[in-house]
């Protein structure tokens, strides 16, 4: 009688943890779907720092996305509303990261650049040269 029992909760318990596996796996995925509706054109995202005894300025950054799902372009904004950051990205056909293109500011050296050009071959679609500049030049 009691090895049915335990059997018997032994299989209750097993047909439970093997029906919640897509509920799992979509908790445990790396992005999960957001809407069933067509992707984002833009996200707004606002952000502070919380230290004790030191004043904290939020920042927003804005993004924008392509029909795809694609980032097109950040943009970093402090908290009196100047851009400190701007990030562009361009795809071909849509999908292929080709130029990624950022300008920050930081204090005491000023506005940076940096960019990196993507080649593709198209037989195997996989990178074939990488070039990455900084402030113009080849780095």
């Amino acid at each position: 009688m009691i090895c049915r029992l335990f059997l018997l909760i032994s299989f209750l318990l097993a047909t439970s943890i093997a029906n919640s596996q897509p509920m799992v796996g979509y908790w445990l995925s790396p992005q999960p779907d957001i809407s069933n509706g067509n992707p984002y054109k833009s996200i707004e995202e606002t952000s502070e720092i919380l230290i004790d005894g030191i004043n904290s300025s939020p920042t927003r950054i804005v993004k924008h996305f392509n029909e795809l799902g694609y980032i097109t372009s950040s943009v970093t904004y402090n908290s009196a509303g100047g851009t400190t950051n701007e990030t562009i990205w361009e795809y071909q056909e849509g999908k292929y990261l080709i130029k990624k293109h950022e300008r920050s500011f930081a204090n005491f050296r000023g506005w940076t650049e940096e960019e990196v050009r993507i080649e593709w071959d198209s037989e195997n679609n996989l990178p074939k040269r990488i070039e990455v500049y900084k402030n113009g030049e080849l780095w």
